[in-house]
């Protein structure tokens, strides 16, 4: 991807924590491994481009494409499922509504 090894290393180390975290709800909906790994290491990378592309992440996608041999489209749709799954529920939903009172 063009990093330096000590920042390589610390954006895998942090892909890999965050792939712990959601790890039962990616073995849950059957995601292959290199998929959901891959999604990880984009999602940390480019931790921005859930809300679209800029101009120098479309070539570290294409690279991580190639290397991973996942397609992007596909790594950009586990990301942002993992980026969901990662937050918590919203807090809005713990509270009542007007239609549970009395």
């Amino acid at each position: 991807m063009g990093f330096s090894s000590g920042a390589a290393r610390r954006r895998a180390s942090a892909a890999a924590a965050a792939l712990r975290a959601v790890g039962r709800s990616v073995a849950a909906s059957r995601v292959p491994i290199r998929v959901a790994m891959a999604a990880a290491l984009w999602s940390e990378v480019c931790p921005s481009s859930l809300r679209g592309l800029v101009d120098g992440e479309a070539a570290l996608l294409r690279r991580l494409e190639t290397s991973s041999h996942v397609p992007a489209r596909l790594m950009l749709t586990v990301a942002s499922w993992m980026a969901r799954a990662s937050m918590p529920p919203a807090a809005a939903d713990a509270e009542e509504g007007w239609a549970e009172c009395s």
